[in-house]
């Protein structure tokens, strides 16, 4: 009888000692949730938009911010002359231009579900198709540039200052993608060859006297919805390589 009650007492205590480890791990592992989600909300919650941040939290697939290969389209957009013109402002002046029209920009960018990866003066380096896949990405880039475009348009009739005009280049490919920085400063970024070809278009706005440049990799994949114009084999600044050119129009 004494064994028997021993037994049943031992039971007993495997059972309590299973629970309480159970509910342990359950809140650790709640813990381990808790901080993720607030990782994630840390490193995107100024890059994207609401709607894609909520996406990234409530997904089951983990977001990969260590750094990933991944095809992606970058977008670099840049005011021309904007040295000039920032010294014929009085600083106060500039700065609320540019506020203005980082908030119209970036409205336009979140809306076709790019990626805000940082801010260049007064230029914009974006990505499309991350931290989320994205399989239209070149049709999103190619729209939110128009866009983008014709909006600067409007803002430019309702300043007093000489109107602007941006340049825009876009590539599409593969690069590694993931957070960059040191224990002190990280920052979710792009990194490669691919993030070069898109500044480069970029920066042959200002010679080409056209207002968006994409390259033969984005045209593929958008050429059945948007008139381009073909410029031909181009060696872009600091290549030695030809890629061919196209130019969108923003109407």
């Amino acid at each position: 009888m004494l064994l028997l009650r021993d037994a049943m007492n031992y039971r007993t205590k495997l059972y309590f000692a299973f629970v309480i480890t159970s509910i342990v791990y359950l809140i650790f592992g709640f813990g381990v949730l808790l901080q993720e989600r607030e990782r994630l909300k840390v490193n995107f919650s100024r890059y994207v938009s609401d709607h894609v941040l909520q996406k990234i939290l409530s997904s089951s697939k983990p977001t990969n911010l260590e750094g990933e290969r991944r095809k992606i389209t970058v977008l670099f957009s840049d005011i021309r002359q904007f040295t000039h013109l920032s010294e014929s402002l009085p600083p106060e002046q500039v700065v609320a231009l540019l506020n203005e029209y980082f908030k119209v920009m970036l409205d336009i960018i979140f809306e076709h579900k790019g990626t805000l990866d940082k801010f260049i003066g007064d230029g914009l380096m974006v990505e499309f198709g991350a931290p989320l896949d994205d399989e239209i990405q070149e049709k999103n880039a190619v729209t939110a540039a128009i866009a983008m475009q014709k909006a600067l348009e409007k803002l430019n009739t309702t300043w007093k200052q000489p109107a602007i005009q941006i340049g825009i280049g876009i590539h599409t490919g593969f690069a590694i993608v993931g957070n960059v920085g040191s224990e002190k400063r990280m920052e979710y970024t792009a990194i490669g060859d691919t993030v070069n070809i898109a500044s480069r278009l970029e920066q042959m706005t200002k010679f080409t006297k056209r207002s968006i440049l994409i390259s033969e990799d984005t045209y593929q994949a958008i050429k059945e919805e948007f008139p381009a114009e073909s410029l031909g084999p181009i060696t872009l600044p600091g290549r030695q390589e030809p890629i061919r050119v196209y130019a969108i129009e923003k109407n």
